[in-house]
């Protein structure tokens, strides 16, 4: 019954904070006589701890409201979001409408990610939902994680999993990046890599390391023919 550390002895998911003992000797005392009582089972809101939002997810998202193990509805999630500039009028008001607020979005990675990416692709004006995108470049993708403020992580988690530098981030790619982001951020390294070099110090834009002199031949070769 893990629901009651969370719901019954409000118990702080920070560490070496716990509960207070006045709260652990009121609920032995519920214990002793209600047997058939709420505390059997779980609200609908709890969420178990291994399916909640990492805190890297979550300190980026400064205009939602984060309680405890709740999640914010979809709604509550497009306007924080859209208050701090994840994305534009537009977008905001399409998801609204297609979506209602207790849309499960925490479960659908591509959603979120959809959106956020927009605004690193290009500079147009989009009137209509249709003209968004659904594929990025690696450029952008590296736009992406810097707004994450974790740039390297593009490179080092998952460089063996897609092409990016190649075929840059269509959908399986986007849903990974935002579901490592919203699941399993915490593990992510603070600092990058040795020899690990950011956008503008690159000789290779889509290289994050120092080229042969042979990548840049070639490199160079495919730029005067474009």
């Amino acid at each position: 019954m893990p629901w009651i550390t969370d719901e019954w002895f409000a118990t702080s998911e920070h560490p070496n904070v716990g509960t207070t003992f006045e709260a652990i000797v009121a609920f032995v005392d519920t214990l002793k006589y209600d047997h058939d009582g709420e505390w059997l089972f779980p609200s609908e809101e709890w969420v178990p701890l291994e399916d909640r939002f990492d805190e890297t997810f979550k300190s980026y998202w400064e205009s939602v409201v984060w309680e405890s193990y709740f999640r914010p509805d979809w709604h509550e999630m497009i306007v924080g979001g859209n208050i701090q500039g994840a994305w534009d009028d537009l977008m905001a008001r399409d998801a609204v409408d297609v979506n209602d607020a207790d849309y499960d979005w925490w479960w659908d990675a591509y959603t979120l990610g959809y959106m956020f990416i927009q605004k690193f692709t290009d500079e147009m004006e989009r009137e209509d939902p249709e003209e968004y995108v659904h594929h990025i470049t690696y450029e952008a993708a590296y736009k992406v994680f810097d707004e994450f403020g974790y740039p390297w992580v593009l490179d080092t988690e998952f460089s063996t999993m897609f092409d990016i530098a190649g075929d840059g981030a269509g959908h399986n790619a986007i849903f990974a990046f935002f579901d490592e982001w919203m699941y399993n951020s915490d593990e992510w390294a603070m600092e990058p890599p040795s020899g690990w070099l950011y956008m503008d110090e690159r000789l290779i834009p889509t290289y994050p390391y120092v080229p042969t002199p042979e990548m840049l031949k070639i490199f160079l070769r495919e730029q005067i023919q474009e």
